[in-house]
Formats: structure tokens, sequence, C-alpha cells
């Protein structure tokens, strides 16, 4: 099988989702790539997409929630009509290219911005190729209504319902729990991962992490258990790729032993088995992976949104604890640590939420479920040949269902114009007012909302090359800063 996974760059949990679909894959003898849907828009795009939200999600975390809230409350924010959706699909183009010239078998989203790229491809080109749906949180995320993908892989059976009201059939959902990297199925011994992690083996050993961007009350829960007097626990703390975070807690704790500070670290599996207690955010992956080790949690409300539903999951099942702020978590850490019979039963919880390795479920299912037969089949022809390269160029247009030239005509002047200010608005080298101007093709062009009206004119030139998105070929366009010319 060949199969390309489809993630996001807007925090580690989906990457960490795609690379453990990778592994499985891997391990049966199977190809399969990981791509960033987001760079088919442009890099540019993801890039600043994916830098604003970790800085949301970092610093301004009601704001992210209140944001998370809008959009449950206002489904329309990813209909097809919307500015979000057609930003979204404005590199859905691209990506049909990247598939027609390709030899896929199946298709894998693990973000719903990839899901709804790959919707769309579908709906506009009619591509014969199967699809997926890997949802890494506990709940159905706002858009997912507006996708429509042959199956969709949930957490739990418990969620079929939510799902199945967000207009996903029923039977094209199966439980097959969150994948995760295969090292969290090894165990290794405590004493032994002890020894390796630097942890006294009489210890109670508390791990704290609050995912890959090290967000939180850390700062301030790490001066409480710096201020404890019991020397019977030893914290390690990771934050990830929070180095402002790793440093100001390096000056707050420097000469405890008893405290560790880490920064992004690959070996967390190894932790965890060292580990008696882990504080954490309830990260989709975060808190899968410490169920699968069978760790009891103690669950910081850190950020909100989505991962609300995944505190609530685990706190319904009893497999975690959580309080409200800095000094309650450190309290309950610490009388966690000293009742080993509540600590075990929790384990045991964990352990039983799930049964088996959900990536070799998932690659079951895809590896016997009939798609070798949909498969897309587009080879380059030899570059001599030129009677195979129009058969090839006369196969992809066929596989677009409608030419670029269709596309363009069918577009109003209206929707090119609202496409152009939508993508120019998240371009990054338009941070400071300068004029951008693009070669005009055709004759004069007005609009009724147009600043200024300019002839054909073949003087004009890129003053800074700029690969917009959009396709905007039929009129001139200067950017001064604030407002696109037409």
């Amino acid at each position: 099988m060949n199969i390309l996974i489809l993630s996001c760059n807007t925090g580690q949990g989906h990457n960490s989702c795609a690379e453990a679909l990778r592994e499985t894959f891997a391990a049966h003898g199977d190809s399969c790539e990981v791509r960033d849907a987001l760079a088919f828009i442009s890099e540019e795009a993801s890039r600043f997409m994916c830098s604003w939200f970790v800085r949301v999600y970092r610093h301004a975390p009601r704001a992210f929630s209140s944001g998370y809230t809008f959009c449950e409350q206002h489904p329309n924010v990813f209909a097809e009509d919307s500015a979000a959706y057609r930003m979204l699909t404005s590199g859905t183009e691209r990506l049909r290219d990247f598939l027609c010239g390709q030899d896929y078998d199946a298709v894998v989203c693990t973000h719903v911005f990839s899901a709804l790229m790959l919707t769309d491809v579908r709906k506009k080109y009619s591509l014969p190729l199967p699809s997926a749906f890997v949802a890494t949180d506990y709940t159905c995320s706002p858009g997912m209504e507006q996708s429509d993908l042959d199956i969709y892989f949930i957490p739990d059976a418990s969620l079929a319902e939510e799902f199945a009201r967000c207009g996903i059939a029923r039977e094209k959902l199966t439980a097959s729990g969150l994948p995760v990297r295969r090292a969290f199925y090894n165990r290794t011994d405590k004493a032994a991962a002890r020894l390796r992690c630097g942890v006294d083996k009489t210890a109670r050993h508390l791990l704290v992490m609050c995912g890959s961007m090290g967000c939180g009350p850390i700062h301030e829960m790490a001066e409480r258990l710096h201020r404890l007097s019991d020397g019977n626990i030893f914290v390690t703390i990771i934050c990830g790729t929070n180095t402002r975070l790793r440093r100001q807690l390096l000056r707050a704790t420097a000469g405890d032993e008893r405290i560790k500070i880490l920064g992004y670290t690959d070996q967390v599996p190894l932790l965890m088995d060292s580990a008696d207690l882990y504080l954490t955010k309830p990260g989709g992956i975060s808190v899968t992976e410490a169920a699968v080790k069978g760790l009891p949690m103690v669950l910081i409300n850190a950020v909100a949104g989505c991962e609300t539903y995944n505190m609530d999951f685990f706190l319904a099942a009893g497999a975690a604890v959580t309080a409200e702020g800095a000094e309650e978590l450190t309290e309950r850490c610490t009388a966690l640590l000293k009742d080993d019979a509540a600590r075990e039963a929790m384990s045991r919880k964990a352990q039983s939420l799930f049964e088996g390795n959900a990536a070799e479920k998932i690659y079951s299912i895809l590896s016997g479920g009939g798609l070798r037969q949909h498969r897309i089949t587009a080879r380059k022809p030899p570059r001599h040949s030129r009677k195979a390269q129009i058969a090839w160029r006369s196969r992809r247009s066929s596989c677009k269902g409608i030419t670029n030239q269709a596309v363009r005509q069918s577009l109003s002047a209206k929707r090119r114009f609202a496409s152009a200010n939508i993508m120019f608005s998240f371009a990054t080298c338009f941070r400071r007012p300068r004029y951008r101007v693009f070669r005009n093709r055709s004759c004069t062009f007005t609009t009724a909302k147009t600043c200024s009206t300019l002839a054909r004119t073949d003087d004009f030139s890129c003053s800074l090359r700029f690969n917009c998105a959009c396709d905007l070929a039929d009129c001139l366009l200067i950017w001064d800063g604030r407002r696109l010319i037409l």
C-alpha cells in the first residue's frame, strides 16, 4: 500500500498521530508519506497560521477557548461560502495536482483543516481516491460537519452519537482509539527506567508536561513544588519547545536537586515508565499516551476548547482528577503521590479504556477494505514522447473534472476580488505598507468598488516575487499595505 497522511503543524498532537500511523505502515512494509496540508496553500501561509496558532494557544488561552466556543455555536464559520472555507480551499488545486501526479491508495487526514481541503478536492474534481479521517480529540471538532470522507476513525464508541449529530453518517464511523507511537506500548521496568532517568528509586516521581508548546501555570506550580519540604518527591518538568519557560524555571529552581528541567525530548515513554503521577494539560494525544502506559493523571484545564472534552472523558472514566488553580493542583498532586491505593485504582481504569493498538486497527481496516481497486495511477510519461505528453495532460484534465479556464470563467470578478483580499490578509510579506504590482493580461478592468482603473500594459512587473495561491491572472493588482487596487 501507498498512503498519504495530511496533517497540520498547529500543535504537535496531529503530527504525533500521523507519525504513529506512519510507523505502523512502515512496520508492515508499506509506504506512507506525511505532508503538511496547509503548505498546499503556500509555505508562507502555513508558517503564518501555525506560528499565530502557537502564540494564541500559549499566551492567550482564553482567546483560543472563546474562538473555539464561537465556532461551536456558529457552524457557518466553515460553510462553503465563508471566508475561512475559501481560504482553506484556496490550495485544493495544488493538492489535486499533487495527488494526480502520485500513486496513492488512500489519503488519511489527522486535522479538520486537511479534511476540509480533501473534501473540496473530491467535490470539485471527482477524484476516486479513498479517504479517511482520524480524530485526535475526544469530541467532534467544529467544521467536521462540512467534511465528506469515506471513513471516520473516532477515539471511542461513546462518541458516535456526537459525530452523528454533526452530520457524519453512522456507517462511516469506526471506534478505533487514538493512534500513539509504538514506543508507548513498550514497557520498561520502573527501577530500570528510573536509573536511566536519574531518579532516586525510593522517591515519588511526578512528571509535569503541558504539551509540546509548554503552556499552562507551570511556572507558578514549579515555584510551589520548589518550596515543598518533602524531600521524597522528585519532579521532572518538560517545557517542550517553550525555551523561554525553560530558562525561567532553571533560574527559579537553581540548586534544587529534586526538580529536573528539560526542554523538548523524545524520551517521554521512558519518563512515563519511571513516573508515579503525570501532571499535564488534557491534549488528546498526551492523555492517550499516559492511559496506554497506565499512568494516573492530574489534568490542568489550561486552554479549554477541545481539551475540556478530553478532560471530561478521562474524569468520567476515573483515570484522572483535576483541580482549580496552581495551589489546589499542587496539593492534589502531593496527596496522590502519598496514596498508593488511589493511584493503583486510577492506573487500572486508564488501562481498561483501550484494547489493542489503535494504529494497528486502522491499518487492518485500510489494508483490508478493498482500497486497491480505487487506486489512481497517473504516472508521468517519458519526456521525449510528445504524443505521450498530450495523453498525460488529457488524463490530468479529466482528473480535474473541469479545466482551469472553465474555473476562471465561472468565477465572477467579485469572487476573485474577495479571494484576493483573503489571501493577501494572510501574507506575511505585507507587514509594512509598500506597493506590490502584478502584471495584467487583459484589457481595461473595472469594478464598482475599485479605487482606480488601469489599462493593460507590459511596463508593470512584480516589485517583489510573491507566489499567490489564488488565480488572479485576469486583473492588475496593486497592494499598498491597506487594500487591493484593481
